[in-house]
């Protein structure tokens, strides 16, 4: 008993100390690097190859938006085991930690983690802005090499 009630503070512990230090990784990332890589991202659009890698990481669902996204879906996941845990009194049972003698632990009800990607209508509208640069770029370097031939003498 003495020892379940330690695994349960000491349980309990972790979880408060690590929702501490999501919190304040967060509140750094949102300040600092994701700020800083999105600005970057957002001056490289004006090359076509940028445009291009930026479109593409978009719909593939593999650009820093749609991972921020998964690390929120995961986070909630988090929480809602946690807390399915906490309802069956886990941290509380011996069962959980070196499978007592004898005692089955029921693992059906553990909730599933299942992804929820961006829908496809919503990437495309995301896309749509580094597409428009590469049609505009295409357009304008087309111009550029047309007014050149054209201005070029072949004698």
């Amino acid at each position: 008993p003495l020892y379940q009630e330690y695994m349960k503070f000491r349980e309990e512990l972790r979880i408060d100390y690590a929702d501490r230090e999501g919190r304040i990784w967060q509140e750094y990332l949102t300040q600092n690097p994701i700020r800083q890589a999105k600005l970057a991202r957002n001056i490289a659009r004006f090359s076509p190859a940028a445009a291009y890698t930026s479109a593409t990481e978009i719909l593939a669902e593999t650009d820093l938006d749609s991972h921020f996204r998964f690390l929120q879906q995961a986070g909630e996941y988090r929480n809602e085991l946690t807390q399915y845990l906490r309802d069956q009194n886990a941290f509380g049972s011996a069962a959980w930690y070196d499978g007592e003698a004898g005692k089955k632990i029921n693992t059906a009800g553990i909730p599933l983690f299942s992804d929820r990607p961006e829908p496809l209508l919503s990437s495309i509208k995301r896309a749509t802005s580094d597409v428009l640069t590469l049609i505009l770029l295409n357009v304008a370097f087309f111009l550029l090499t047309y007014l050149s031939f054209l201005r070029y003498d072949v004698r």
